[in-house]
């Protein structure tokens, strides 16, 4: 059974974990974590998104998979003939 999540997103919160993520790639999880830690972020979030990253709350995922839907679209312009 999957874990349900009670609790609305922290927009404050999630910003700092987005701009963490970015950095990921560059940086190691201790100073992800740290990152996170200074910027307000609880601990059990940190420790989900570095552990469990597939179960973050990812607004960036949210809004690309939207502009793939918008350009997938019609836009039902006709080309210029």
């Amino acid at each position: 059974m999957q874990n349900e999540r009670r609790t609305q997103p922290n927009e404050p919160v999630a910003e700092a974990v987005d701009a963490t993520v970015e950095l990921m790639p560059n940086i190691s999880r201790y100073q992800a974590a740290l990152v996170m830690a200074r910027d307000g972020v609880p601990k059990q979030v940190i420790r989900r998104v570095l552990d469990e990253p597939e179960q973050r709350r990812a607004t960036d995922r949210r809004e690309a998979h939207e502009a793939h839907d918008c350009e997938s679209e019609p836009t039902g312009d006709k080309p210029a003939s």
